[in-house]
């Protein structure tokens, strides 16, 4: 393990001095539980099966926090090990969405609702596997939907539970001001989202965890609602593009082609067996990550709206973000 470079990379990113000293503890500790050949060669030979073994290490020792996985993906992000970062992505995608839900119900209810709102539930652990996570998220949004009125399910759902680093948001900002209005903002969104495809295909890297082809950038291309938004009149329409888009373009099967489109870990299994009712109304949590950027870029508070859900058997999911009167 490169330590000099790796903490050079870790300044880079403003990362904290201590959280440095940490990330490097950590490493040394997964080094020191490979074989003695493997550590001749240090951890940018290590096999995903080797990080699968140090994560259940972790977990037996009550260490297997968001804070010591993330610093293993930020190692994985330095060496450029694909295989280990998308192996990281998949445990960490949306891993705190649960935890972040409950605190944000207690935040804004009384101590009596919160303690019968959260009734027969428990959190799970952070590697919990997919196969499971349906049966909590179903437990979770059943009860604040018998103990709490629909708009405040919204409400709470939509506050932000799956949460945008400050970065980014601060940068859609920047980005919306620089634009020539709001139409040029939304058009100059999507032509970086269609410029980022085009260079994870030239590239040969993956656009988050999922593969890019031509077929991905042309239905991409074709509609500029997706992940960017368009305006009509006082709203904006925005689409989520699939979770794995060419899998979703090649599939014929109508449930399949819900789970290549649904990106959330909480519920996706769910629609592969088909073996469990979810109401929809956990989508807020998807319109709670629209608002955070929209908040942001227009420096305000908005509503946004879940219009489709592939939860509810619509064949996209998509959202109306409500303008306020001075961009309407």
């Amino acid at each position: 393990m490169d330590e000099l470079s790796f903490v050079e990379y870790c300044t880079k990113l403003k990362t904290k001095t201590e959280d440095i000293e940490q990330n490097l503890s950590l490493l040394r500790e997964f080094r020191s539980l490979l074989n003695t050949e493997k550590e001749k060669n240090g951890l940018d030979k290590c096999t995903v099966e080797d990080l699968d073994f140090f994560i259940s290490n972790l977990t037996e020792n009550k260490k297997d926090s968001w804070d010591n996985l993330a610093a293993v993906v930020r190692y994985s992000l330095f060496a450029k090990r694909e295989d280990l970062t998308l192996f990281l992505y998949d445990i960490l995608d949306g891993a705190k969405v649960l935890d972040t839900l409950v605190e944000k119900l207690q935040q804004s209810v009384d101590k009596e609702t919160f303690n019968r709102t959260m009734e027969g539930f428990e959190l799970p652990p952070l590697r919990t596997p997919h196969e499971d996570k349906p049966f909590f998220t179903k437990k979770i949004i059943d009860n604040l939907e018998e103990n709490l009125p629909c708009e405040k399910c919204k409400e709470i759902l939509s506050s932000g539970i799956h949460i945008i680093g400050s970065g980014t948001l601060q940068r859609l900002r920047a980005q919306f001001l620089a634009a020539e209005n709001l139409d040029d903002f939304l058009f100059q969104k999507h032509q970086r989202l269609i410029a980022n495809l085009t260079k994870n295909l030239e590239e040969g890297t993956k656009f988050y965890t999922q593969e890019v082809d031509e077929s991905v950038i042309d239905y991409v291309s074709k509609d500029q609602t997706i992940e960017s938004g368009k305006r009509e009149g006082d709203k904006v329409i925005i689409t989520k593009i699939p979770f794995l888009t060419k899998e979703y373009l090649l599939e014929k099967d109508p449930k399949m082609k819900s789970y290549y489109y649904c990106h959330c870990p909480w519920i996706r299994d769910s629609i592969k067996k088909g073996d469990m009712d979810i109401s929809a109304m956990f989508c807020y949590c998807s319109a709670g990550y629209y608002k955070q950027q929209w908040d942001s870029i227009l420096n305000q508070p908005v509503r946004v709206d879940v219009i489709d859900s592939v939860l509810k058997g619509d064949e996209k999911c998509s959202f109306i973000v409500h303008l306020p009167d001075k961009y309407a």
